[in-house]
């Protein structure tokens, strides 16, 4: 997987911009890996151009419980725990090994600080309340390196139409960590003897938040047939051992789960649901109980698949955070 970004080693560095000491309202309620690591992104991009390295806020500062049962994000992991993170980002430093600040701002930082830091050298601890970065695109076409910017959501373009909503951390240049790569091997080699087709289906909180029209397009027979699709449409020379599908969902109802178990099985040999993943690939409990991780494996999981789809609702809308943007698309992505 190639880098998006030149890299920018720390020996280099000048100055260190530290958001691990942003106050809990900086990132709302808490966001899923997803938003969380778009919103890292943002902050490792803003440091870059002003040639500083980062120190990011730990997985516990921005996971929401919501996401995890209930549960904060283990309180010794830092984001190497999902991705490799030093080979990714040169320019990261670990919040367990930051450098004392030398100045300290509780609002965003203004063009002023950021010059100071980046001609004087230090480390600029940057604590702001909640809210978006107002000044953020003024702030950041300011950074005299320019050369170092890593490239933002809004330039990247999926490989073909068909990937442009998974959850893949290439788009930030991000490479996958290696216990997460050992769990998706094995959960491939223990779960699947064959072809598989793959499918996430996104309905909880979006249900909330969309109502019935959602719940129609998500229902057990909806499912069932694009499910039933996938397997006819995988290519020729494997769509005859294509005799399993793997079913990522926040869907918890249990009625729900098992008319979808029963449909399935009447396709399938083979029906494996995310949670299984649970019981045969984390390396340990920690790893088993954090939602997060569990997700990341689900997620990486689908791309070895025959074939995939993503089935939920996107639109497109400002972040609020760093002023990222969210692509726009259509309500399911297929390969």
């Amino acid at each position: 997987m190639a880098q998006s970004a030149l890299p920018l080693p720390l020996a280099m560095a000048r100055c260190v911009l530290r958001f691990d000491n942003c106050t809990a309202g900086a990132f709302g309620r808490g966001v899923g890996l997803a938003d969380a690591t778009s919103r890292l992104f943002c902050m490792h991009a803003l440091a870059a151009v002003w040639g500083c390295a980062t120190v990011l806020p730990p997985p516990r500062h921005m996971l929401s419980p919501a996401h995890n049962r209930g549960r904060l994000a283990p309180a010794a992991w830092t984001w190497s725990s999902y991705y490799d993170v030093a080979a990714s980002w040169t320019d990261v430093l670990s919040e367990f090994s930051a450098p004392s600040p030398t100045a300290v701002t509780t609002t965003a930082p203004t063009i002023a600080e950021l010059s100071a830091v980046a001609r004087d050298g230090g480390v600029l601890d940057v604590r702001w309340p909640a809210g978006p970065m107002p000044n953020v695109d003024e702030v950041r076409a300011a950074g005299p390196r320019q050369d170092l910017a890593p490239k933002p959501l809004r330039e990247w373009s999926p490989p073909s139409p068909e990937h442009c909503k998974r959850f893949d951390p290439a788009k930030w240049g991000l490479h996958l960590s290696r216990v997460v790569v050992a769990a998706v091997d094995k959960a491939q080699l223990d779960l699947f003897n064959s072809s598989f087709v793959a499918m996430h289906v996104r309905r909880g909180d979006k249900i909330a938040a969309l109502g019935p029209a959602w719940a129609n397009q998500t229902s057990v027979r909806e499912v069932a047939a694009i499910a039933h699709a996938l397997r006819q449409g995988a290519r020729p020379s494997v769509a005859g051992s294509v005799d399993a599908v793997f079913l990522a969902t926040d869907e918890t109802n249990a009625v729900y789960i098992g008319a979808l178990r029963y449909a399935l099985r009447q396709i399938f040999a083979h029906v494996v649901f995310e949670w299984e993943l649970v019981r045969c690939c984390m390396p340990d409990a920690t790893h088993a109980f954090d939602n997060s991780f569990v997700f990341l494996v689900a997620m990486t999981l689908l791309t070895r698949a025959a074939r995939f789809l993503e089935l939920a609702p996107f639109w497109c809308s400002k972040v609020g955070f760093f002023g990222c943007v969210a692509l726009e698309s259509d309500n399911r992505c297929l390969s």
